[in-house]
């Protein structure tokens, strides 16, 4: 449907991703508004469900002119050995960063090779950069990011928002 209409401008200001959320929560409101018209009796409560329902239909098709705007990326790369990790990347995730922490250089240079436009940054633990993954990161042009000794999940998090601001 969306490739019969004519290419849309793209609008300063909207937020990346808009669009495809605004679509998500609505296919799901929609779901839910059709398994309530065809479980509920005639009656009242049908006809609530078929009004819920219609209103969806048309915030959709409104949805649906509205400009795609591709999501920033917003996941990281994590390299550290340690298992202690995983809570920070569970700390940045409820602050809106995914993240996957591999324990080895060569996990992480083929994740990032694989799928370079899939993440954010690189991010390390303190300490000095292995060669391949400054090398894999050039090669993608993505930043390295060492946490800082003692930097909670909120100051990285806002070291990565600027990164994505630029």
């Amino acid at each position: 449907m969306a490739a019969e209409r004519p290419d849309r401008p793209v609008v300063p200001g909207l937020p990346p991703g808009l669009r495809h959320d605004l679509l998500n929560a609505l296919n799901a409101v929609l779901g839910y508004a059709t398994f309530l018209v065809e479980d509920l009796p005639d009656g009242p409560q049908r006809d609530f469900a078929l009004r819920l329902q219609r209103a969806g239909e048309e915030a959709q098709r409104l949805a649906e002119l509205l400009p795609r705007t591709p999501r920033r990326s917003r996941a990281v790369l994590m390299l550290s050995p340690s298992p202690q990790a995983d809570s920070l990347l569970l700390q940045l995730d409820a602050l809106g960063f995914d993240g996957l922490r591999l324990s080895t250089s060569a996990e992480l240079v083929r994740t990032l090779a694989a799928a370079p436009a899939s993440w954010l940054a690189v991010l390390l633990d303190p300490g000095p950069v292995p060669p391949d993954i400054a090398n894999a990161a050039a090669a993608a042009g993505k930043p390295l990011l060492h946490r800082r000794e003692g930097e909670d999940a909120a100051g990285l998090a806002a070291r990565l928002e600027q990164l994505g601001e630029g």
